[in-house]
C-alpha cells in the first residue's frame, strides 16, 4: 500500500502561551540549577544552595522574553552561547548546543527586597594569586559575582566555571601557565 502525501503547510506553529501575570507585588527570579539531569517534578528536593543565579541584565532579557510568549531566547554567559527554551510554566532549560549541555531553569518570583538581596549576596571571587578577571572572558570577578568559579588546585590559577567548561571536557592544560590539570577535583 503506498503512502500518501499529506499536505501540512495550512498547520501553523502554534505560539507559546503567555504565562499568568503574578498578582503580588514582586519580581520573578531565574536560577539554573547547578546539578545535572533534575527534571521540574524533582526541582523542589534541591536545595537552594545548588541553584545559580543570572547577572541583573540576563535576568530581566529571560522574564521580558518568558512575559511575550517567546520560546526561546539566546543569551551569553562569559564565553557560553546559551539558548533558554520555556516550558513547562515556570521552568526553562539552558542549552548550550555547541557542547551538548543542558541543564533545568526555575523561575521563583520574590518580595523586592529578597530579590535585591539575592542579587548581591553573591561576593566576588577571592583568589590565592589577587587574580582579578577570567582570563577567558576578560571579565572581572567584581563584576560577575553570580558566576561559580574553579581554581586550579596546582597554579593557583582562577576561571569561571562555564568559561573552564570546554578545558574540563577536553581534560585540557591551563590556558595561562600551560601546567597539566587533573580535573577530577571538580567531581
Amino acid at each position: 500500500m503506498p503512502e500518501e502525501a499529506v499536505d501540512l503547510s495550512h498547520l501553523e506553529e502554534r505560539p507559546r502561551e503567555r504565562p499568568p501575570p503574578d498578582h503580588e507585588e514582586g519580581m520573578a527570579l531565574w536560577q539554573w540549577c547547578q546539578q545535572l539531569h533534575v527534571t521540574p517534578a524533582q526541582s523542589e528536593r534541591v536545595q537552594d544552595c545548588f541553584w545559580g543565579i543570572y547577572n541583573e541584565q540576563q535576568n530581566r532579557q529571560i522574564e521580558e522574553a518568558y512575559q511575550s510568549g517567546e520560546r526561546q531566547i539566546e543569551i551569553t554567559v562569559g564565553v557560553r552561547q546559551y539558548q533558554v527554551v520555556f516550558g513547562p510554566p515556570g521552568f526553562a532549560r539552558q542549552e548550550d548546543p555547541r557542547l551538548r549541555k543542558r541543564r533545568l531553569m526555575r523561575r521563583q518570583w520574590l518580595s523586592p527586597e529578597h530579590f535585591q538581596r539575592r542579587m548581591t549576596q553573591d561576593q566576588p571571587a577571592t583568589t590565592a594569586r589577587d587574580q582579578e578577571e577570567c582570563i577567558l572572558c576578560l571579565c572581572d570577578f567584581a563584576d560577575t559575582a553570580h558566576m561559580p568559579v574553579v581554581e586550579l588546585p596546582e597554579c593557583k590559577h582562577v576561571f569561571h566555571r562555564a568559561c573552564a567548561q570546554q578545558l574540563v571536557d577536553a581534560r585540557g592544560r591551563c590556558p595561562c601557565c600551560r601546567s597539566e590539570v587533573d580535573w577530577s577535583f571538580l567531581g
